[in-house]
């Protein structure tokens, strides 16, 4: 064994590039340090560390270092372009680069930043949700991968009575709801053990340089590679050859230049290492050689990875001194980056807007001041001719100000009525077949106006239908009147101009028969909600936010209750009469208010930029008692989707896709649809309501005594 203190470039070597006068004893080492050595140290601890090697590695090297000194001073000793025997040159490269620190520092970079990345990784919730695949709506491969495969061997799961694609589904939201709860309570020691892999990084690095160094006896692919190359003695720079710390270096087909450890043999066209400050071993493959301008010592400096060595510290090598580093941090990071990257980008990445929706590019939609076509202001029941006039002209007014900013070229007209329900019977809609249109439930609320979808000339339009209230309050003298239907019009109008970026974006698609039985008997549920979320959300602002607010926050939460108190009682009585049918009417007509309430309140909160549920209200305890809680943020993230893609909607998909969560809404309810050949499928298992029927029997029986 040599000692502790182990040259991982040996001092024989170091010898070639001391500095003239001292006796070989002093040489220059240029390091990434702030400031430039002022002289020269002493070779013997230069390159050097304590305890480099494990004794079986040092004692190997040593034995091998006489030869090798031998070899390398019959070749200082050859004149310029003198050819070399190739196995003597791969001989001579595959002791040296190796060894280095150079490899064992970068290894430690690597490490680091391969932790440092995965830290950064598996700290963003987004990035793990892709990875773990529960970042889309729908069970993907990735999910499949890491999560179903897992819950297959759990005899749990493995013992429901449903298809496997319905246990998947069910799986699939569930890991979606409990993400954050997880993710959170799981990221402390995730942290904790990335810090450790941080603290032993250098350590693991010393390790797996051992090892390697260990195994490098004998043939190897690097080696056979070095043996196919031609050899020859060339001369160094005039102001003499540096020696970077990796030793040697390699050159690729594009012209970059890197350490020959951290090359790509196969993809290499010249390999050199200096042998002195003087000379150069030099290998080219058969279409290989140096570009003219090839500068070694510039190229030797970006490939080191802290320092290089040289015989004087002239102007031209202090110019040197800044490149240390370039090339090998950089081949790292690119590894790293390229190794990280298809687990940090977001497929949804193309489709995000930074300031949220916007019209497709190229469509015919355009913001006009005012609609290019005329429109109706009409008026059933209510006002005398000045009053008329004066709602009119407000109601224009209005009109002109968010045509600025809205396509409003498909309002057909407005109309205002004394009898709301009776005039949304009687407007006429262009096409024979279409149903008429009706008013909300009254034991749900009260309806002041809606968007009707209408045909004029072949073409889909918007005639929004209100009560005469809205025509009141809109010159009504009271502030809080007029703010409160200003907020509701724009709502309205907002809506119509949805109805033109639909009917541009997808060609045909309103008031079309829905093709897909699954997705008809769902989607009368869902459809809406997209739009009620986007309405809401640009009408935020407009009139008192506040209370608009509350009466969102008031009416979600009376629509929980209402579902979970009617849903579960429907079902006892399905229990009996085994109506299918009145169950599911029952409940998808209950399941469709919590949905459009849900939508209404994200999408006012949203614009707002507040949050929606309040801590210990009496909505957040109707989540909790539904189990719904952590369902609302996967129902906002769907919906601020489809906004941030408004315009550019490219199928009846994207709109069919919240179907889910009425599958949710069902599971959560007792309730397990799926799609089968011969239709939809609801499988309502026993146990759902095994507690009331036991109640019932127990009943029974104490009335037979």
């Amino acid at each position: 064994m040599a000692g502790s203190n182990q040259h991982y470039i040996p001092q024989f070597f170091q010898k070639g590039f001391a500095v003239a006068g001292s006796d070989e004893t002093k040489i220059w080492k240029i390091t990434t340090a702030k400031w430039l050595p002022t002289k020269p140290g002493p070779i013997k601890s230069t390159a050097s560390d304590d305890s480099f090697y494990s004794r079986t590695v040092d004692d190997e090297i040593t034995n091998q270092e006489n030869e090798m000194a031998r070899i390398v001073r019959e070749l200082r000793e050859k004149p310029v372009g003198t050819e070399v025997d190739p196995e003597v040159a791969a001989g001579v490269l595959a002791h040296f680069s190796p060894r280095t620190a150079h490899i064992r520092d970068v290894f430690e970079w690597g490490m680091r930043e391969v932790v440092t990345g995965a830290e950064r990784l598996f700290s963003d919730g987004e990035q793990v949700k892709r990875l773990a695949g529960i970042d889309q709506r729908e069970p993907n491969d990735a999910f499949r991968t890491n999560v179903m495969n897992l819950l297959r061997e759990n005899e749990m799961f493995a013992s429901l009575p449903l298809p496997n694609f319905v246990v998947e589904r069910i799986a699939f939201y569930l890991a979606k709801e409990q993400f954050e709860t997880n993710f959170n309570n799981n990221l402390p020691s995730m942290k904790g053990a990335i810090s450790q892999l941080l603290d032993n990084a250098g350590e693991a690095a010393r390790s797996g340089h051992n090892k390697a160094l260990a195994n490098l006896d004998g043939p190897n692919k690097r080696r056979a590679f070095l043996e196919s190359l031609s050899w020859k003695i060339v001369a160094g720079p005039p102001e003499g050859t540096i020696l970077p710390d990796c030793v040697a270096l390699a050159l690729d087909h594009t012209g970059t230049v890197t350490s020959f450890m951290l090359a790509k043999f196969d993809d290499c066209l010249a390999v050199m290492m200096p042998l002195d400050k003087d000379v150069l071993l030099l290998g080219t493959s058969e279409e290989g050689g140096l570009p003219s301008t090839f500068d070694f010592n510039k190229e030797a400096a970006r490939a080191s990875h802290s320092f290089f060595l040289s015989s004087t510290k002239s102007d031209r090598i202090e110019a040197l001194w800044p490149l240390i580093g370039e090339r090998s941090t950089c081949i790292v990071d690119e590894a790293v980056k390229s190794g990280l990257e298809r687990h940090t980008t977001s497929p949804l990445a193309a489709d995000s807007e930074e300031d949220g929706a916007r019209v497709a590019p190229g469509s015919d939609i355009q913001p006009a001041t005012t609609p290019s076509r005329s429109y109706q202001v009409s008026f059933i029941g209510c006002a005398d001719e000045t009053t008329a006039k004066m709602i009119a002209r407000e109601t224009e007014q209005l009109v002109k100000e968010l045509g600025r900013f809205l396509p409003l070229n498909r309002l057909d007209g407005i109309t205002f009525a004394a009898d709301y329900p009776e005039a949304l019977q009687k407007i006429d809609r262009g096409k024979p077949g279409l149903k008429q249109p009706t008013t909300i439930d009254r034991d749900v609320g009260i309806g002041f106006g809606q968007n009707v979808l209408v045909v004029r000339d072949e073409v889909v339009m918007g005639r929004i239908v209100t009560d005469s209230s809205i025509g009141n309050a809109i010159i009504s003298k009271n502030e809080q009147q007029v703010l409160w239907a200003i907020g509701l019009m724009s709502k309205l109008l907002v809506n119509v101009a949805l109805t033109e970026m639909i009917d541009v974006a997808l060609q045909g698609l309103l008031l079309q028969p829905i093709p897909d039985h699954e997705n008809n008997t769902f989607y009368t549920t869902v459809d809406g909600v997209a739009e009620e979320y986007i309405s809401t959300y640009m009408c935020a602002t407009l009139g008192n936010s506040n209370e608009k607010t509350d009466d969102h926050r008031q009416l979600l939460t009376e629509a929980l209750i209402g579902m979970r108190e009617t849903v579960l009682s429907a079902r006892h009585a399905y229990r009996y009469d085994g109506d299918l049918d009145i169950l599911l009417e029952i409940t998808l007509s209950k399941i469709r208010h919590v949905l459009f309430f849900a939508a209404g309140l994200l999408g006012h909160t949203g614009g707002l930029g507040v949050e929606a549920v309040p801590p210990r209200s009496e909505l957040e305890d109707a989540l909790v008692k539904t189990g719904l809680k952590l369902w609302l943020p996967i129902y906002k993230e769907d919906l601020e989707k489809f906004r941030l893609r408004l315009g550019r909607w490219e199928s009846f998909n994207e709109f069919a896709a919240f179907n889910v969560h009425i599958e949710r809404l069902m599971w959560q309810l007792g309730m397990i649809p799926w799609k089968t050949d011969e239709g939809m499928r609801v499988e309502i298992p026993i146990g759902s309501d095994a507690e009331v029927l036991m109640a019932d029997l127990t009943a029974s029986g104490l009335k037979g005594k």
